[in-house]
């Protein structure tokens, strides 16, 4: 599958949802955008974070969570490596039968940004767009939201990492969005950007 634009003048952009310390940068760049055609935005609240991205060429880095609104809410760290970090308090660890560590009593105060009315300010129906989610549950809120306000068909591409099964989302309602987002003819491909 190819993963850009034939149209030499096309803006391509690559919004990194949840990008941690930096991985799926490198991983996109390394195996998506050898020769660095995309611009990159990354949303990552996580403030310790932030200088992994200083050195990355033709990035930004938005120190928010993305979500189906703007505000400011909860953000329950792991803090052994950051790397499950989530808005949800009920999220799976692994004393629960999950991964990881969540700090549910200390959480961060972030921003959240409505990605779907930052999709539509931000971009062109002309960009060539590919989104990545690893948000740790916030996900179907996010698509369910792109897909009523329709910014949804500005995607060439989806890379994600789904979390229903850690973050109490019914199962049900996981397929309704994966059935939804077929009709939509949108390329999927599950994401993981661990050890790069």
């Amino acid at each position: 599958m190819r993963y850009h634009s034939v149209i030499p003048w096309r803006r391509h952009l690559f919004v990194d949802c949840g990008g941690h310390d930096g991985c799926s940068v490198r991983r996109f760049r390394k195996d998506f955008d050898p020769e660095g055609r995309f611009e990159i935005v990354t949303f990552e609240p996580n403030a310790a974070f932030a200088g992994c991205y200083s050195a990355l060429p033709g990035h930004r880095l938005i120190q928010a969570a993305v979500s189906d609104r703007d505000g400011i809410q909860d953000f329950f760290l792991d803090r052994e490596d950051g790397d499950g970090s989530t808005l949800f308090r009920n999220k799976l660890t692994r004393d629960t039968g999950g991964f990881g560590t969540l700090d549910t009593a200390n959480p961060a105060q972030v921003q959240t940004m409505d990605l779907s009315s930052w999709i539509r300010k931000n971009t062109s129906v002309f960009d060539y767009l590919i989104l990545k989610l690893d948000v740790e549950g916030a996900e179907y809120d996010v698509l369910e939201k792109m897909i009523r306000d329709r910014t949804i068909r500005r995607l060439a591409h989806l890379f994600i990492e789904w979390h229903w099964d850690r973050v109490g989302v019914p199962h049900d309602r996981h397929l309704k969005l994966l059935r939804t987002l077929q009709r939509h003819r949108l390329p999927i491909l599950d994401w993981d950007a661990q050890g790069y």
